[in-house]
């Protein structure tokens, strides 16, 4: 190790010229809607996260059909009629309201009001549409889903994520494309849509509703869409009322099973800074921009996807909002920061208590991976260990 580490540590002043362009642990997010109509996108950090310009609506069908000819929807405008086949006796009035949500830009409240309709809907429901080529996984508050249709072809998954191209064909649209469905069998009043190789993820909950709801999964590639449904089955005379919301956040790898690797403070090298009981420490009396934490250099991270989570604390969270560290993933094999990621003092939520950062990255064949802290100043700070998934 002591050779590997004077063989490494003169790359480290090189890739420490890459932090200046260091992205900020922000997440900028972006709801574009009409008010008491539809929300059309949401964009992350400028990515934009849903396919068509109705993103969250309000859509009904008759006779358990899925087609143009026998949608109504709030796409439409007011009141809920049909894309085609017009007809003056279906005119469903509705109310889709949106607020963001106060101190939380990350968050979309909404609610709705569906009047009472003059003919039966076997559904009603408000499906949050996301990219298809974006949002590979689907969670919810359950234990299992059917995959497929009910009554028809299909069978019990017992889990509650999945990918969305693991659901079965349940019909045909669009001249022929298939539509993939699964329903959770258990109550949940929310999914989750999430994407790995963007590293975000819809959180969409039902907070309030007239009656129970029912959640399925639609992979639809006529639309290259796919979302979470959250709705009702035959509704007719009746006014039903929904009440939720939308937030953003970061993918969270540990949903996708145990970590590839996890290595404490001790597995790490060290430019400043002592060791404590549970984890390497520096203080406003150590040198600034220095590595409180660098290597392990393992080649134990197999290529693709990664999320690494940082565990660190820090002793004040309330004096000012300063930069404290600066994370990032080092191939030392390449000499490439894969990926970085500025902390400052008010991402931390509470003083002496651990939280994890996330830092995703993409590993190549043959990567030999650095996890690096640098010290930026100002603070206390504690690295505990980082976990890569």
């Amino acid at each position: 190790m002591n050779s590997i580490k004077r063989k490494i540590v003169p790359s480290l002043l090189t890739g420490a010229a890459l932090f200046s362009s260091a992205a900020s642990a922000d997440l900028s997010v972006n709801f574009n809607y009409t008010p008491n109509a539809t929300l059309h996108q949401i964009t992350a950090n400028g990515t934009p996260l849903l396919h068509s310009t109705c993103g969250l609506y309000i859509i009904g069908g008759f006779n358990n059909l899925d087609t143009e000819a026998d949608n109504v929807t709030s796409c439409s405008g007011q009141p809920l009629t049909r894309l085609l086949n017009p007809d003056p006796n279906i005119n469903i009035p509705f109310r889709l309201n949106f607020v963001e949500k106060s101190g939380d830009p990350t968050t979309l409240t909404f609610d709705a009001t569906i009047d009472v309709s003059s003919e039966n809907l076997t559904s009603l429901s408000l499906p949050l549409d996301a990219r298809d080529d974006t949002f590979e996984y689907f969670r919810f508050g359950g234990s299992s889903y059917f995959n497929g249709v009910l009554g028809g072809n299909g069978y019990v998954e017992y889990k509650n994520l999945d990918r969305y191209d693991n659901l079965i064909k349940a019909y045909d649209i669009c001249n022929g494309q298939d539509v993939n469905i699964g329903r959770a069998i258990t109550h949940s009043n929310w999914v989750e849509l999430i994407s790995k190789s963007k590293g975000y993820t819809l959180r969409y909950e039902i907070t309030d509703s007239t009656r129970p709801v029912k959640l399925f999964f639609v992979n639809h590639a006529c639309l290259k869409v796919n979302n979470g449904e959250l709705g009702f089955h035959d509704v007719n005379n009746e006014v039903l009322n929904v009440k939720g919301f939308i937030k953003v956040q970061e993918t969270d790898y540990s949903v996708f099973g145990a970590p590839v690797a996890t290595f404490t403070s001790h597995s790490f090298y060290h430019q400043i800074g002592r060791q404590e009981w549970d984890g390497w420490s520096v203080s406003v009396n150590d040198p600034f921009n220095q590595y409180m934490a660098y290597g392990p250099y393992t080649n134990a991270i197999p290529p693709g996807q990664h999320q690494a989570k940082f565990r660190m604390q820090v002793d004040n969270v309330t004096a000012d909002d300063l930069t404290i560290v600066t994370l990032d993933v080092f191939d030392a094999a390449s000499g490439k920061v894969l990926a970085s990621k500025d902390i400052s003092r008010k991402d931390w939520d509470r003083p002496f208590e651990f939280k994890d950062f996330n830092v995703n990255f993409t590993s190549a064949p043959g990567a030999t991976l650095e996890f690096r802290v640098v010290y930026r100043g100002y603070s206390y700070v504690k690295l505990n260990q980082v976990s890569v998934y």
